[in-house]
């Protein structure tokens, strides 16, 4: 009986400090919503790499891609209002949103120059923006192309309401049938047509 007291005592003192180590707890990733620009393509690649190589884990984030639905959404309204905690948006919608006292900051800027262009097909005739009055264009993105357009218009002395906006979404097969006659895309999406 004495033995097994002894026995005891001497597991109860090594077990103690063993006992007295702070436990490592496992702390959930912090949850994080992305609302990005445009529908998922390369030109968030940075987000899909720094996902796929483990860098958000490390970080302790477990970030969620929002794809815009539609080119009319405004993604700084989308980050006011709480639906994303980070948005991808342009210059123009920045300085946009900071004028109208959003509490919206800027963390990055990609691109130097605004890489917005204007497709038309061969067989419209429209060949510059001095041939866009009369037309159609594919909706404009708030804060980002519509901004630029205007101010493209404005400098051409072009009245900007002579071009008709037509929703046609993401659809391009609508723009090669001619629904609409000019849609607004980024120059690097020539390479791939």
């Amino acid at each position: 009986m004495k033995t097994t007291r002894i026995f005891t005592l001497l597991l109860l003192v090594s077990a103690l400090p063993a006992a007295c180590q702070p436990q490592e707890v496992e702390t959930p990733p912090t949850q994080v919503t992305v609302q990005l620009a445009w529908a998922h393509q390369a030109q968030f690649a940075g987000f899909y790499a720094a996902d796929q190589q483990g860098y958000y884990a490390e970080e302790g984030l477990e970030v969620t891609l929002l794809p815009r639905p539609r080119p009319e959404t405004d993604t700084v309204a989308v980050v006011t209002d709480g639906t994303a905690d980070f948005g991808v948006t342009y210059g123009a919608g920045m300085v946009i949103a900071r004028s109208q006292g959003l509490p919206v900051t800027a963390i990055a800027t990609i691109y130097r120059r605004y890489p917005l262009a204007f497709m038309t097909l061969a067989s419209s005739g429209l060949a510059r923006p001095h041939d866009f009055p009369g037309h159609t264009i594919n909706t404009l993105t708030a804060g980002g192309s519509a901004v630029v357009f205007q101010a493209m218009m404005t400098k051409l002395e072009l009245d900007r309401d002579s071009v008709r906006e037509v929703d046609v979404g993401y659809d391009l097969s609508r723009f090669f049938t001619g629904e609409v006659d000019i849609y607004p895309a980024y120059i690097q999406d020539f390479r791939s047509l």
